[in-house]
């Protein structure tokens, strides 16, 4: 291996070092515990710390662990760190080769098997990790991180397999964070929830910022009736993890069930967003959102559905607005309601559905009859087989048509006012 640092790595690693503002090795860091050790051993336990803390990833560190490999190039330990030095610096393919040596230098320790792993999951290489979890299952049997692993991966499409691993990691190593996590699910699938409360906790008291675990306990705790709670853990969630659906639902729903509208109604929203489809129908996120904004004064409501969209962006998402078009119509906020498709139809103008609700509430609310005729009929051009906006069209169309003559109809619109 070669002792001379290339530019590009000088560069990186010195990027590093200052936007950490970390002390150089002449004034006192590393450079002077690496002149005090006695032996090669002795150099990789103070990279490791290094590495673990990454509070000194410096040019130097990795000038020492490639002077190692250049005596011992067969050496696992470095390899690892060299791999691990890498990927803190994003270098993924360099992390790789060296977890790969590593891992080719180490029979009994599937340490670099695992970083691979991790690795390739970080990087959304779910094929390539699965078969490096199956490769270190046949090379480390009993390994307890490597059974987590196991678990993780049969999570989904076999989940008494992934109950078993998590099991037999447990009884290994009890002190893997997150697999008392991963079980836990297992268990609120179950509906164990005092299971899963209790072994979610576990990895709180370990991991503080393991926003999953949270997740987990929230929602055991919802099982179990503790709603409070529930909306206190759900919201820890919520706030921190990306794929936020199911904690927003989460968080809404015990929202609902504790009293704790104005809380609830921001992840409602937020999962209504999340989830809506132009082609699919979303009564559960509707009617989510329905229940707590009527528990929610006006105004505060209005207030917290204005921070929400600007939050979170949902003013991007036309599914969003139409769905949101017609909780308004079913909250009898035609006005808003109306606005909505309008938005909605900004972005996606092509929108027979969209533009059939529009013309409905133009009709019946504003009375702007040529508008809502003209809006049908564009929407019968785009959807014509859609019987209702058929319908509809025709009804107005006949209306329109005999509209000087009757009476009742113009009294009733002289006497309609339309929402402002």
């Amino acid at each position: 291996m070669k002792n001379v640092i290339d530019k590009k790595r000088w560069l990186c690693a010195t990027a590093l070092v200052l936007s950490f503002g970390l002390v150089p090795f002449s004034q006192g860091g590393l450079s002077g515990a690496f002149a005090l050790s006695k032996t090669q051993s002795d150099q990789l336990q103070i990279i490791e710390s290094a590495i673990e803390k990454e509070e000194t990833l410096s040019p130097e560190l990795l000038s020492s662990l490639e002077s190692i490999l250049e005596s011992e190039p067969e050496n696992y330990r470095a390899h690892l760190l060299l791999g691990e030095y890498y990927e803190h610096l994003s270098l993924k393919d360099q992390a790789v080769a060296q977890y790969k040596l590593a891992a080719a230098n180490a029979p009994n320790d599937a340490q670099a098997m695992i970083n691979l792993i991790k690795l390739e999951v970080r990087a959304g290489q779910l094929q390539a990790a699965g078969a490096l979890v199956k490769e270190a299952k046949k090379r480390f049997p009993k390994d307890a991180q490597v059974d987590f692993w196991e678990g993780n991966f049969s999570f989904e499409s076999a989940p008494n397999k992934a109950e078993s691993a998590y099991l037999r990691a447990i009884h290994e190593n009890e002190q893997i964070v997150g697999l008392p996590t991963a079980l836990a699910e297992i268990r609120l699938k179950q509906r164990r929830y005092m299971e899963a409360y209790l072994l979610a906790s576990v990895d709180i008291s370990h991991d503080r910022k393991f926003w999953t675990a949270y997740k987990i306990k929230g929602f055991a705790a919802f099982g179990m009736g503790k709603f409070r709670e529930s909306v206190s853990l759900l919201s820890v969630a919520f706030d921190h993890l990306n794929g936020r659906a199911k904690s927003a639902k989460g968080l809404a729903m015990a929202a609902l069930r504790s009293g704790q509208y104005n809380i609830g109604l921001e992840p409602a929203l937020v999962y209504l967003g999340l989830t809506s489809s132009l082609t699919e129908t979303s009564f559960e996120q509707k009617y989510l959102v329905i229940d707590l904004w009527r528990h929610v004064p006006l105004y505060e409501a209005r207030g917290i559905l204005a921070r929400t969209e600007a939050l979170y962006g949902l003013p991007t998402n036309a599914s969003y607005h139409f769905a949101m078009g017609d909780i308004f119509d079913k909250l009898g906020l035609e006005s808003d309601a109306v606005q909505e498709y309008q938005r909605g139809l900004a972005i996606k103008p092509d929108f027979a559905r969209g533009l059939y609700r529009l013309a409905r509430d133009l009709e019946l609310y504003y009375h702007r009859y040529s508008d809502a005729l003209e809006d049908y009929r564009l929407a019968s051009q785009l959807s014509p087989s859609d019987e209702e906006i058929s319908q509809s069209l025709n009804r107005l169309e006949s209306r329109l048509r005999e509209r000087d003559g009757d009476l009742a109809w113009r009294f009733k619109d002289m006497l309609r006012k339309a929402p402002n």
